[in-house]
């Protein structure tokens, strides 16, 4: 048995156009009874996927919420927290491992500076715990990022241009 695609009329085999609305039929256009109860069952079937994707929706922005979300703000940082005293604990980088770097804030900025004017920091927040600016080292200007790992209080350096990493930590 026949259906008219447009209207779900019933049609002969014979038949060009629907008797009921007019629609031109072709061969491949006309539905049997088994694609209409398809159609109708596929209906059902798109409302419960629909309350199937709001349930998992609902359950993922939980546990976003109650996990992801605060792992984030632990890891975020505050401009706050580098202000203060900082040292090349390792010696390598300023070549005495006494020597401190003290960091302040300035115009949303973050400054650091030794007493010997060996070094000098400048840095702006760029996300979450990463910093971009400049780092000039006994007079030579560089490009750098720094990344703060609030665990260990470190402030890790990379050279945008030698890709070299240094470290200074927070003094306690």
């Amino acid at each position: 048995m026949k259906f008219c695609p447009n209207c779900g009329a019933e049609l002969n085999a014979q038949n060009h156009f629907c008797p009921k609305c007019g629609n031109e039929i072709t061969p491949k256009q006309s539905k049997d009874a088994s694609a209409i109860t398809t159609t109708k069952s596929s209906g059902k079937q798109w409302l419960f996927n629909l309350i199937y994707l709001l349930a998992a929706g609902f359950v993922l922005y939980f546990l976003i919420s109650t996990y992801i979300s605060p792992a984030i703000s632990a890891r975020s940082v505050d401009m706050e927290d580098l202000i203060g005293t900082w040292h090349d604990p390792t010696g390598v980088l300023l070549g005495d491992a006494s020597t401190l770097i003290y960091i302040k804030e300035s115009d949303g900025n973050l400054i650091g500076q030794d007493n010997g004017q060996i070094i000098l920091i400048e840095l702006k927040k760029s996300n979450r715990n990463r910093f971009e600016g400049y780092v000039t080292l006994r007079g030579m200007k560089t490009i750098a990022d720094a990344e703060y790992d609030k665990e260990d209080q470190k402030l890790i350096f990379t050279n945008k241009l030698s890709k070299l990493d240094w470290y200074i930590k927070k003094k306690e």
